[in-house]
């Protein structure tokens, strides 16, 4: 019996250096039943050369003009064309190890979750250095929507159903699209389930954008939107959350 088809969906602009790593950890997961949607947002260095030294079937390859909105166009177009039961998405300028679709996707089946996630390491390029990333101690458990109202610790190793995708389709521009999407997957009452592996590596380095780490501003627009789905709820605490989700960044 075939398994079901897991899409993966790789935006990407100007990592002529770093992409051929990410295609090539993708083509040798254990799972075997992926599609890879490579999507191009307008390139001007040699990635899209890069990318054509893969001529692997399972590899779909989309060139756009480049996008001022971090790259969500890319993504979003990419998610266009997913034909996969299972949907994720990877950064073209990460590492994902060999068995990184089949732990996540064995996770959502064992547990009857929506969205799968795990661990991973961080790199440092500039100097070298390879860490763990840890969460903080209160967002270290299974992820729950009042945890949405304080932060956001996914991370760069997931996989979700597409009927959840859909229901909250597309991802919103901006420097926090991730958790602005899984807000309101968790708002919809999606399951999550965190696994205890470590699949990946990040890639942390200059050329990143520098928006995400500075722009609180639209974190606070989705932790005062999950605080008011909590307000709703009735949950203990939700107006607690509220205050400190509404107060000045520093």
């Amino acid at each position: 019996m075939r398994e079901p088809l897991i899409s993966v969906i790789m935006p990407t602009y100007n990592r002529c250096d770093m992409i051929g790593n990410a295609i090539t950890s993708i083509l040798r997961q254990h799972y075997p039943d992926f599609e890879l949607i490579i999507v191009d947002d307008g390139s001007t260095d040699h990635t899209i050369l890069k990318v054509l030294e893969y001529p692997d079937s399972r590899i779909r390859f989309e060139i756009l003009g480049h996008g001022e909105d971090f790259g969500i166009g890319a993504l979003n177009y990419g998610m266009d064309l997913a034909k996969g039961k299972y949907l994720t998405y990877i950064s073209s300028d990460n590492i994902y190890f060999s068995y990184f679709l089949r732990t996540l996707l064995d996770g959502l089946d064992d547990s009857g979750a929506d969205f799968a996630y795990s661990n991973f390491l961080n790199y440092e390029k500039d100097n070298f250095q390879v860490e763990e990333f840890t969460r903080p101690a209160h967002l270290g458990g299974q992820l729950k929507l009042h945890h949405l109202a304080v932060g956001y610790t996914i991370g760069i190793c997931f996989l979700y159903k597409r009927e959840l995708f859909e229901k909250v389709r597309p991802y919103r521009p901006g420097p926090h699209s991730d958790y602005d999407l899984v807000a309101r997957m968790a708002i919809e009452g999606a399951e999550f389930l965190k696994i205890d592996s470590l699949l990946g590596i990040n890639t942390v380095h200059d050329g990143q954008l520098s928006e995400t780490s500075q722009d609180m501003a639209s974190e606070k627009e989705i932790r005062l939107m999950v605080c008011k789905h909590l307000k709703k709820l009735k949950y203990p605490g939700a107006e607690a959350l509220e205050k400190k989700a509404a107060g000045d960044w520093k």
